[in-house]
């Protein structure tokens, strides 16, 4: 969201308009339709939230229909600029993710992903996260896999979205344990943790550590 000038500080503001345009899945009725197994309509789908978010930006709060849509408003006027910015990566991320959806070749597939990372990710620095070093790499053996194969064969998608997962995960789990500032790792026994400060994700401090407790109606646990 760094390359639309889209700020962490502007996340929270973004994830209300979200929730305010009730955007719960697919981009369009057909996608909703496609991917969710639901009624091929517009309702709760990123087209018609999009357009609500107009309308509220431009008539403010309204309690009766526009055009036919319910304007989303948050009753502030200077946010136009960041809505036109969250709109040109949400119509990028909609693009590429259709055109990766799409069975094709080996190359073609490698041309879309180096097309996606320069579009919609920033340049990585030396204390960055390396994703996107890890994807260009990525295309780089999909172009070698091509040229040893000369395989001109479309491929399904979820093929090849399997194989770049798998990949990935295993580019991932290749990274020195405690290099970075901030490192998520399993817990897994005999670990060593010289760390400062530890989270544990996952657990709820009202059930761990576990506590067996019978009910004394439960005649099966009592004998």
């Amino acid at each position: 969201a760094l390359r639309f000038g889209i700020q962490p500080s502007d996340l929270r503001v973004l994830s209300l308009w979200v929730e305010r345009a009730a955007i719960r899945w697919g981009i369009d009725a057909e996608s909703r339709a496609r991917d969710y197994a639901l009624p091929n309509l517009e309702d709760n789908t990123w087209v018609q939230g999009i357009e609500r978010m107009v309308l509220g930006m431009a008539t403010g709060q309204q309690d009766a229909l526009v055009l036919g849509r319910l304007p989303v408003a948050d009753g502030s006027g200077g946010r136009m600029e960041l809505l036109g910015r969250f709109l040109k990566f949400v119509r990028a991320a909609q693009t590429h993710a259709c055109q990766l959806a799409a069975p094709v070749k080996l190359r073609e597939f490698a041309e879309r992903i180096q097309h996606a990372v320069q579009e919609m990710f920033c340049e990585e620095t030396a204390d960055g996260p390396t994703g996107t070093k890890h994807l260009l790499e990525l295309v780089a053996r999909l172009h070698e896999l091509q040229q040893v194969t000369q395989s001109e064969e479309i491929i399904p998608a979820a093929a090849l979205v399997g194989w770049l997962e798998q990949q990935l995960e295993r580019l991932g789990d290749a990274r020195g344990f405690l290099e970075g500032s901030i490192t998520i790792a399993g817990l897994q026994p005999m670990r060593a943790i010289p760390v400062r400060v530890l989270c544990i994700c996952g657990l709820e401090d009202a059930k761990f550590p576990r506590r067996d407790r019978r009910e004394a109606f439960d005649l099966i646990a009592n004998h």
